[in-house]
């Protein structure tokens, strides 16, 4: 068919050169389609990725807040150990106290018994 046809047309157009611009016309507006839809496929990863960064920046401040927490809990405890330490040192020292003075009781009672069966 191409023999009996040449590739000009009855106005002198090519055809060969038509079809090279539409199937360059169709490459276009399908790479242009690739484009936009690997643009589109970014920005959901994009917005995936921010909103995954958002999540761990409040897990990060959750964890911040829960240690300055837990740090002021260990220091209440240290604060309420020192207060039991101080408290027990007291109550050693009135302990002892305590003894001493039973056992300044003991001895002068031990006296007047003596005295009393000296008597």
């Amino acid at each position: 068919p191409h023999a009996l046809h040449p590739p000009e047309g009855p106005h002198g157009t090519d055809h060969t050169e038509s079809h090279v611009s539409e199937d360059a016309a169709r490459v276009a507006e399908e790479e242009i389609q690739r484009l936009i839809e690997e643009n589109e496929s970014i920005r959901r990863l994009r917005a995936e990725t921010e909103a995954e960064l958002a999540a761990g920046a409040q897990e990060i401040q959750r964890l911040r807040d829960s240690a300055v927490a837990g740090t002021e809990t260990i220091r209440g405890m240290q604060e309420e150990a020192t207060s039991i330490q101080t408290e027990n040192r007291a109550k050693q020292e009135t302990e002892a106290s305590l003894r001493g003075e039973v056992a300044a009781l003991t001895s002068r009672g031990e006296e007047l018994e003596r005295e009393a069966a000296a008597a």
